[in-house]
């Protein structure tokens, strides 16, 4: 019984081990997730917490950003897949976006904020019906 095989050599190998690791699934690419929070106007809420966690949040940490003057924030090198976005400032009420991430991809978030109700603010009373 014959042998067939082909034999490559030192240059022809590693031009094929370029090209395999080319082509290496691009789920092992990261990607990056950026934004900014606003308030209900469209003005930059500075010192805003934002947090970053996986919707299964055994496969990563939760990652902290705390936004700028320009209220960007920017999370690089981030897994592809599902995660929880949640942006809160002082004075706002909190706000959780669902972002999904494929890989290599740069995804933006604009986060507005609404603004939080003072706990001793009145509320207003309904009429009782007599």
């Amino acid at each position: 019984m014959k042998r067939f095989g082909v034999r490559i050599g030192g240059r022809a190998a590693g031009a094929l081990l370029g090209l395999l690791v080319a082509a290496a699934p691009a789920a092992a690419q990261p990607g990056r997730v950026v934004g900014r929070v606003t308030d209900a106007t469209g003005k930059p809420v500075r010192g805003a917490s934002v947090v970053l966690v996986a919707s299964d949040s055994t496969t990563a940490p939760a990652r902290r950003e705390t936004t700028g003057e320009t209220g960007g924030f920017d999370f690089a090198t981030v897994q592809p897949g599902i995660y929880l976005l949640r942006a809160s400032g002082s004075g706002y009420r909190e706000r959780v976006v669902r972002v999904e991430l494929a890989p290599a991809e740069v995804e933006s978030v604009v986060t507005r904020l609404p603004l939080a109700r003072l706990a001793d603010e009145p509320r207003r009373q309904r009429p009782r019906p007599r």
